[in-house]
């Protein structure tokens, strides 16, 4: 068997905890200290990925409230991407394999929960606007792009959603 790289070893050492998983048995199946993998969780939650956070929803049964977090974090990964993709940093061959991967993951979380199949129809309204404003009013597209993400806020704040 090949030998895991560490970036290998954190992403299972992820998995493993957000799953329930012991950090004394994570670090003897992994082959690493309790303490590399402190530093490695601490290190995260630095970069707002709270390993905690995620082992609270999926020990609580909250398997929604976990999709929810999947789906707005994978949201903030597809606006990045398209911001490299538009400064020609990343091809437009990655940005078509990451709105793959978005589609599948919006497919099984549209099972989930019906608040996000409701919310996934908005956003994709909101990407046809913002497609339709760059095609055919391109002198407004900027504004659009700019009221797009206050506005999604603005529904959650409202309770658009729960209705």
């Amino acid at each position: 068997m090949a030998r895991k790289t560490n970036n290998e070893k954190l992403l299972q050492a992820r998995l493993f905890y957000i799953k329930g998983m012991s950090v004394p048995l994570i670090a003897k199946e992994l082959s690493i200290t309790t303490q590399t993998f402190y530093g490695w969780r601490r290190k995260s939650k630095k970069e707002d990925d709270d390993w905690d956070h995620y082992r609270a929803l999926t020990k609580g049964g909250n398997i929604e409230g976990l999709a929810l977090d999947i789906y707005a974090d994978f949201g903030i990964l597809l606006k990045r991407m398209r911001e490299l993709t538009d400064a020609n940093i990343i091809s437009i061959n990655d940005l078509k394999e990451i709105y793959t991967a978005y589609d599948i993951m919006l497919r099984a979380t549209r099972k989930v929960s019906p608040f996000l199949d409701k919310r996934s129809l908005c956003l994709d309204i909101l990407e046809l606007l913002e497609q339709f404003s760059q095609s055919k009013y391109p002198e407004f597209h900027n504004a659009i792009s700019e009221i797009q993400e206050p506005f999604g806020s603005y529904l959650l704040e409202t309770g658009f959603f729960n209705k």
